[in-house]
């Protein structure tokens, strides 16, 4: 709810900006002759996700907007957005908020496995009410992104998503070759080495060495 002079508190929860914009034009026309009120968001909170699928690690995640305010013409800062570091005397007309990424979300997962298929990967999003209700769903195909530089693939994700990394049956060894190159893996993989090497067991290696260098290493 958000409580304003003269009103009684209007409930806004799963509302969008222009919604809330128009709820309060209507509201305030009993007071105000022709309003004309603006509204914009001070500070995102952070959004919540779901990963599943063939990635290291599945789970909720929390993922966090990047704020910057352009604040005149030569003059850009990015603001921290923690949850206890209110923003102020910053002009909100001039504030953008830069969403995570799927490949955020792919980078925090610590990566893919042997059988994940980036060329579906499914998304399920919230629809919102003005646009109708219920439930969206995409295909994205983040190989387009690594192998073609398509970023429109690496679209913007929002509170609520859930994001299904689906299986190939068949290890796409390509696939593999191109994401081990990208920041998309993490910088250091573990592996276990066993047999007549001098050090057996698990160790860390660097993401992208041959099954050679790791002999090697051990």
């Amino acid at each position: 709810f958000i409580n304003l002079p003269d009103l009684n508190p209007i409930f806004v929860k799963d509302k969008t900006l222009s919604e809330v914009q128009d709820i309060l034009n209507i509201q305030y026309d009993q007071f105000i002759y022709n309003p004309n009120i603006k509204v914009y968001l001070a500070k995102p909170r952070d959004i919540s996700v779901t990963l599943r699928g063939e990635v290291n690690t599945t789970g909720l995640y929390n993922l966090q907007y990047e704020i910057i305010n352009y604040s005149s013409k030569n003059s850009i800062s990015r603001i921290s957005n923690e949850i206890d570091s209110p923003i102020r005397n910053i002009n909100l007309e001039k504030t953008v908020f830069i969403a995570p990424k799927l490949s955020d979300l792919i980078t925090k997962s610590n990566g893919i496995t042997s059988n994940a298929n980036l060329s579906n990967i499914i998304i399920i999003r919230n629809n919102p009410n003005i646009n109708g209700g219920g439930k969206v769903k995409t295909k994205v195909n983040l190989l387009n992104l690594i192998e073609n530089g398509d970023q429109s693939q690496n679209i913007e994700l929002r509170d609520g998503d859930d994001v299904f990394v689906s299986r190939s049956e068949n290890i796409l060894i390509d696939q593999l070759l191109a994401i081990n190159t990208s920041n998309l893996t993490p910088f250091e993989i573990n592996v276990f080495i066993n047999g007549n090497v001098k050090k057996t067991g698990r160790t860390k290696l660097p993401s992208g060495i041959s099954l050679f260098e790791a002999i090697a290493a051990s």
